[in-house]
């Protein structure tokens, strides 16, 4: 009854599914360029933003409280595009209905490192950009 009432909740909050179009039409909310190849950074960001909802195959559970929407209440997925050298790492809420929250861009740079930019779905309650910046920030500098 509590995931229940839990994900009725968070559908309200982020009404009719956002797509990733949209927050890709938004101008990005941080930007920046990193030392690490663009793959090796995407996939540094998306194993931790991952690790964030359990390790060793533990399924995922909603927090204990359904507000604010945290990054471990989250659905991560990369797309590593090699042929337009670009990959991107996203995040949705779990439905009904499933919905966008935010999107890292990650491309080469002609230094062979990466330039970054990380878009949100506008009207975002609570603080997902610092902790996945911070994120983001970490795995550029390792």
């Amino acid at each position: 009854m509590t995931r229940v009432l839990g994900l009725l909740i968070v559908s309200l909050l982020f009404g009719c599914g956002a797509s990733l179009q949209e927050i890709r039409e938004q101008a990005p909310a941080h930007t920046g360029d990193f030392p690490r190849p663009y793959q090796v950074l995407a996939r540094c960001v998306y194993d931790r933003l991952d690790m964030q909802i359990g390790s060793g195959g533990t399924p995922w559970a909603p927090s204990a409280s359904p507000l604010p929407v945290s990054l471990p209440d989250l659905h991560y997925r990369l797309d590593d595009q090699p042929r337009e050298r670009r990959a991107r790492v996203s995040a949705s809420s779990f439905g009904p209905p499933s919905s966008a929250l935010f999107e890292i861009t990650i491309v080469p740079t002609a230094e062979g490192g990466s330039r970054v930019e990380y878009r949100q779905r506008p009207l975002v309650l609570g603080s997902l950009d610092q902790p996945t910046w911070a994120i983001v920030t970490d795995c550029g500098q390792s």
